[in-house]
Parts: structure tokens; sequence; C-alpha cells
């Protein structure tokens, strides 16, 4: 067994080597984590952090300075057992930091699943998965046939629209469109038989996170509800994972899958998808999800006018408010800009706004649009508003004063909105340029923990909306340095994010996306 000294000189030996490691120390690592007993040196080790900036686990750390070296290292452990889920996360960790290897990374997390009976455990694993099947490619018949056993799920229990489990009353994240499953609240109760099924209806977007209950019951209650949103996610993020590498399989029941993965479906394989779907459609649009309206488009939506109403009378969401807009008065009828007047006054504020919107770009009158959009700009959040103004286009024009004023909001990504809206609405980007230009801050340094790469990424989206939109005419030279580093790194250059800043840069720079 390899010994707390053993482990510290080949730690040393990684911190004076340079990336690429040599074969015989990465040997070396990979022998001493594929040791097995829990009392190995490595069972203590802290769990890594997720974040950059974090106090990061040292071997690891050094390990992802080396991905092919890293991988290599994790494929030893995982063949080892992935005790602790060592193999694994050093995957996910090498993810983390570098673009392209969502394949290799696969391949290696599906040598993993089989090994993990926990639910906690296989969720991860199934979670990450999900999070790199769109950009992986096939992912081979062995593992899709693990991820459709693992999505059949219970579908009693946890069929779209299908009531909570007993015990558990459950909403969804208050956190918005892409921010995890379901915060749960366990009720309280004095029977320590109380029954929790092993699945529970739950919505999974993308970058989900575990479910963390809150209880005034007893803890076997706890415990219960943990096990069945820790199943209830696997069999989420299995679907979105055969959903992104287009398993057509899954489509055999559309009518039980959820709006985020029938939206991969759209978003990915649409042409392939679309026939399955046909049938059913009508149904799923008048459920009203989110994710799927979004990845609807416009030609579906036009097809489906009665369903989309029905979805925005029982479900109102700025995604079927935005729709209806969009087919303007040619693709409605009477009936919709009825509907979008009553259901103004009594929708959540930015639903008001898409709403007041839509019914503008329908009837051709932006006078109660505008009188709406600006009340709702004095007493509401301007970041929750200011879409909505854009999209109103030239008949937003008179609310130019009450938008210049937003420039200089204390809140970055206000500013960055307040810009685009400035532009969409009075034809002319040149008085808010500077302030993206500011915004994107070009310097001769970045860093992947660099806090500013959120600024930069909305200013970089309302510069790429001015180019696709033929406002900008040719990039700014200064943005270039920036605009390289986004589109060539073979390194992430955030944590977060990156896949949107790359294909920013690269719509900046005028390259042609890879197919």
């Amino acid at each position: 067994m390899t010994t707390a000294i053993g482990k510290s000189a080949w730690l040393s030996g990684l911190d004076r080597a340079e990336p690429p490691y040599p074969a015989a120390l990465v040997a070396v690592v990979a022998a001493d984590g594929a040791a097995l007993p829990d009392s190995h040196p490595f069972t203590a080790r802290p769990r890594p952090f997720p974040y950059p900036g974090a106090p990061h686990d040292r071997e690891n750390e050094l390990l992802t300075e080396d991905p092919e070296g890293a991988l290599s290292v994790a494929r030893a452990w995982i063949a080892a057992g992935d005790t602790h889920r060592w193999g694994s996360r050093l995957v996910g960790q090498v993810d983390q930091r570098w673009r392209d290897r969502e394949a290799q990374c696969v391949a290696a997390l599906a040598e993993a699943l089989p090994l993990h009976q926990d639910g906690a455990e296989r969720s991860s694993i199934v979670r990450a998965i999900a999070g790199l099947a769109p950009r992986a490619g096939d992912p081979g018949s062995h593992l899709r046939d693990l991820l459709l056993a693992e999505a059949a799920g219970d579908e009693q229990d946890y069929a779209a629209g299908s009531p909570y489990a007993p015990g558990v009353s459950g909403r969804e994240s208050s956190r918005g469109k892409g921010h995890g499953l379901l915060w749960v609240d366990v009720e309280g109760t004095d029977d320590d038989r109380a029954v929790v099924p092993q699945s529970a209806a739950a919505t999974v977007t993308d970058g989900p996170e575990i479910a963390r209950p809150r209880s005034t019951g007893r803890e076997r209650t706890i415990r219960a509800a943990q096990r069945a949103l820790a199943r209830a996610e696997v069999v989420e993020c299995a679907r979105l994972a055969l959903a992104g590498c287009g398993d057509l399989r899954l489509l055999e029941q559309p009518g039980n899958l959820s709006g985020p993965v029938l939206a991969t479906f759209l978003t990915h394989h649409r042409d392939e998808a679309l026939p399955r779907l046909h049938p059913v459609l009508p149904e799923l649009i008048a459920r009203g999800s989110a994710e799927l309206l979004d990845a609807l488009g416009s030609d579906l939506a036009a097809a489906h006018l009665p369903q989309l109403k029905q979805a925005l009378r029982e479900h109102p969401t700025v995604a079927a408010a935005r729709l209806l807009g969009e087919l303007g008065p040619s693709g409605t009828d009477a009936e919709t800009t009825d509907l979008l007047a009553t259901l103004a006054p009594t929708a959540r504020h930015d639903i008001q706004a898409e709403v007041a919107v839509s019914r503008a770009l329908i009837i051709g009158d932006a006078e109660p649009a505008v009188e709406t959009l600006r009340g709702l700009l004095r007493t509401q959040s301007p970041p929750g508003i200011l879409p909505a103004v854009g999209r109103l286009g030239p008949l937003g024009a008179p609310l130019a004063p009450e938008v210049v004023a937003l420039l200089n909001d204390p809140r970055g990504y206000g500013r960055s909105q307040a810009a685009d809206a400035y532009w969409r609405i009075t034809g002319n980007p040149r008085p808010v340029l500077p302030l993206l230009l500011t915004r994107a801050a070009p310097t001769t340094t970045y860093g992947s923990n660099d806090t500013a790469w959120y600024g930069r990424r909305d200013a970089l989206r309302v510069l790429a909306g001015m180019r696709t939109a033929g406002a900008l005419a040719t990039t700014p030279p200064e943005l270039r340095p920036l605009l390289e580093l986004c589109a060539t790194s073979p390194r992430r250059v955030t944590w977060k994010d990156d896949d949107e800043l790359r294909r920013l840069a690269r719509t900046l720079l005028d390259e042609p996306m890879p197919s």
C-alpha cells in the first residue's frame, strides 16, 4: 500500500514537472489512487470545490494541468472501482478546465456509472453525462442502453403532471431557468412509517443541482425524500443525456417527457425528432414549458396557435407571450389580442412587459405598451423589463429617456441590457459602444477565476447581436485580443458559460462555427 510519504513524493514530482507529465510519473499516480482500502490516505482528502479560486484538492489541481495524463489517471482509478468517486470527479475537473474533451470524458464516465449504486453518486455521474452529451457525439450503444434503463424510472410517480409523493410537497426552484430541480419541504409527521416513493415529479434544466430538503418532520422522512429526489434526478438527467445524443428510442412515449428533454431534442436533433413529436406536440405545447416554447420556433408556433393561447392562459410565461408576439398580426387572431389584453394586469411583471409588447406588435399600436413599460421601469427591477423594451424595436423610441437613465445602473448586468435596448429602439448603436467596450474591458491578461468575465459576457452578447443584425459593420479592433483568446484557447477561459463565450467570439470575428 502506498504511504502518505509516497503520496508526498509524487505530489512534489508533479509540482516540479512541466505538463505534459512523464508517463512514468503518471503511472505512479494512477497506481497510488487505484488502491482500494478505505484506510488509504486518499480517503482523508477533502472533497474538491467546484469553482476556481476555492481551496482545490492539490493533487487534482496539479493533475488537470495535463488533461491527457489526468484522464489516464482517472480511467485507472475508475477501473479500480472509482472509490469515493475519485476517478469520475477528476474527469469532471478535466472538463471544467479544458475544452473539446467531451467525448473522452463521457467514455470515462460510462465506465464509472455501473460501479455506483448509491442514488446521489449515480445522480452526479448521470448529471455530468447529460451536460456533456450534446457536445460529445454518439457515446456508443453500451452507454445509451445504460441510460435508457435509467430513464425508464417509475412512470406512475414520475410522469409529468403527477402529484407529488405523499409526505413531500414540492415546488420548482425560484432561482430561474437553468438552476436546478426542486426545493422540497418535507411535511412534519409523527409517523415513523411514513412512506415516500422512490421517485418524485421533478423538473431538471441545464446544470441541475441536488435538491436539499428543509424539514420539520422526522429524519427518516427526510432521508426518504432525499432518496426519492436523487432517483428522480437520475431519471431526468438520463433522459436529458439521451436527448442530447439523439437517441430516438426515448420518444416512444414523448408525452411522459419534460420540457427540458423535449427542448434538447428540438435544439440538437430537430429533423429526426419532429416526425415522432408531431402527434403529441399540441398537448406538449399546451403544458406551457418555457424550455420547450423557447426551442419551438416560429414555424411550429404558427401551426399550434390554439395550444399557445392555452399555454399562456393556464401557465403564463415570458416564452409563451413572446412567441405570440413574434407571430404578428398575420399569424394570430382577435382572440389572441383579447387574451393579451386581459392577462397583463394579473401576471408577473416580466410577463406583463412581454404581453404588452406582443400586443403592440400584433395591433400596431405601441402607446399602451409604452405606458405599461414606462411604469414597470420606474417600479420594478429594470433587468426584468429591458429585454421586452428592446423587442418593441422602433415602436419603443419614446422610452429612450428612461433607457438612457439606466445606462448608469449600478448593476453591471442592467447596464448591458440598457445598452441593448437603446440601440434596438433607436437604431443607433454609437452612443452605447463606448460603454460596451469598457464592459468588455480588453486587457493583456485573463484568468479563469476573473469575475469580470461575467460582465464581458453580457457586453459581448449585445455586441454579437449588433453584429448579427448589421448594426455593427466591423468589430472594434481593440476587442480582438479578447475575442481571439475566447475563440482559440484550448483552456476554458471561465468555468461557466465558456461555450457561449466562444460562440460569441466567433460571431464577432466572423468565423464559422464548427459543424
